[in-house]
């Protein structure tokens, strides 16, 4: 496993890493005082991140790491309460302040467990092909066909979105409309006119679709915060 510890704050970086050390096993700790390229050239399980590291801006940042690495946990750093709860607006897993620093750590160590736990759901199709949910970016469909997305492979089955939805994740997948499911997960950015997937796929937005998809996606934002 490999984590990234990103603030300015030496003393704290340490004790956080020494907490770290003790909650995972076999685990490589890198820390920085900034926000460098090297963070671009290889991929973190688990990144911590101060929010005040530039000036307010590092939710900014944190974005932009997770569009290049969607899969990593991002964590933010906080000595500010109210910066916390603006977090999870943003695609983050969860906060730390530093004034409750252990029994934040601890319940971020009980929530991440558990999101592995998730990340191993699997969609079985026809009980022949298995598909890790997780791995799921869309499922789109026309008449009886479905196809759906993934990371690594495309699949295309005779099926409808409503008997595959029964089988998903009702907490991470949003029926978008009649022929489109979309993964939460898998959610990089919102532009005006459409939604921005992992691997450059993109959602159209149409009619009211907007806000009805900006609703349910901050109530998981919401509920990955603070449920995990």
């Amino acid at each position: 496993m490999k984590i990234g510890i990103i603030d300015d704050d030496k003393e704290f970086a340490e004790v956080l890493n020494k907490e770290l050390e003790q909650l995972f096993s076999q685990v490589q700790i890198k820390r920085y005082q900034e926000i460098s390229d090297e963070l671009y050239k290889e991929e973190f399980d688990i990144l911590f991140l101060d929010v005040l590291l530039y000036d307010k801006k590092s939710f900014n940042e944190g974005e932009k790491i997770l569009t290049v690495f969607p899969h990593t946990t991002l964590v933010y750093i906080s000595s500010v309460e109210h910066f916390v709860f603006e977090s999870y607006k943003q695609k983050t897993f969860y906060f730390v302040r530093k004034s409750n620093l252990y029994p934040d750590l601890k319940e971020f160590y009980k929530k991440y467990n558990q999101s592995q736990l998730n990340d191993k759901q699997i969609l079985t199709i026809k009980g022949d092909i298995d598909i890790l949910q997780c791995e799921i970016i869309y499922i789109n469909s026309s008449k009886n066909t479905a196809t759906i997305h993934t990371t690594y492979n495309k699949y295309v089955i005779k099926s409808s979105l409503k008997e595959i939805l029964t089988q998903l994740d009702q907490s991470s997948f949003f029926r978008f409309n009649s022929y489109t499911i979309i993964n939460f997960r898998h959610v990089i950015d919102v532009r005006e006119q459409y939604i921005c997937l992992t691997q450059q796929n993109n959602i159209n937005f149409v009619r009211n679709s907007k806000d009805k998809f900006m609703k349910a996606y901050m109530e998981y934002r919401r509920k990955k915060i603070w449920n995990g």
